[in-house]
This record gives structure tokens, sequence and C-alpha cells, in this order.
């Protein structure tokens, strides 16, 4: 005989013990055999187990998250500098503007 330990929430089973001479665990679910596989791929629900395993996402990388990150701080960095450099042309052109403008007016 096993008891079963369930999540109250969603009925996944998280264990099993085996009890011997009559011994019994509170609020455990008692039942004959356990299923093949990983007992924390099924819910136990109306006297059955289900099949249910957790989805897991695949984990992220920590090296691609700071490569992602070195990635935004050089991408911000780059529009911060063509930004600039382009503030600098325009200066540069109407500097030159002006400066044609006074050597028009000097001769």
């Amino acid at each position: 005989m096993y008891y079963l330990n369930l999540d109250k929430k969603t009925n996944r089973v998280l264990s099993a013990s085996l009890l011997f001479n009559g011994t019994f665990m509170l609020n455990s679910v008692e039942v004959e055999t356990l299923p093949d596989g990983n007992l924390y791929d099924y819910l136990y629900v109306n006297g059955e187990f289900v099949y249910s395993p957790i989805k897991t996402e695949k984990p992220v990388k920590e090296s691609s998250v700071k490569e992602q990150e070195a990635i935004s701080v050089c991408s911000d960095e780059q529009t911060g500098f063509e930004q600039r450099i382009s503030s600098l042309e325009n200066s540069i052109a109407t500097l030159a503007e002006l400066v044609s403008n006074l050597i028009e007016q000097n001769k």
C-alpha cells in the first residue's frame, strides 16, 4: 500500500510513501500501485493517475544574456555617436556657410 502526497491546488503527485504495519499518513491518498516513470509527471484525479508532465522552458544561458546586454549597450552607444556626428556635421556646414558669407561681405 502506498500513500500519495498531493499538491492541494493541482493534485500533482509530490511524493509516495510505502508504509507498513497499518500505519498511515494524514491528508494523503491511499493507492495500490504507482505509475511507471517520474511521479512528478502525474496528477491524481478521481482515483486515477493522469500523465501530465510539467512543461519546462530551456534555460537561457548566462553568457547569452551578458552578450545581449553588451550588444544593447554598444547599440545605444552607436546610436548616440551617430547622433553626435550628425549634429557636428550640421554645425560644420553652418560654420562653413557663415565663413563663406563673411568672405563675400569683405570683398
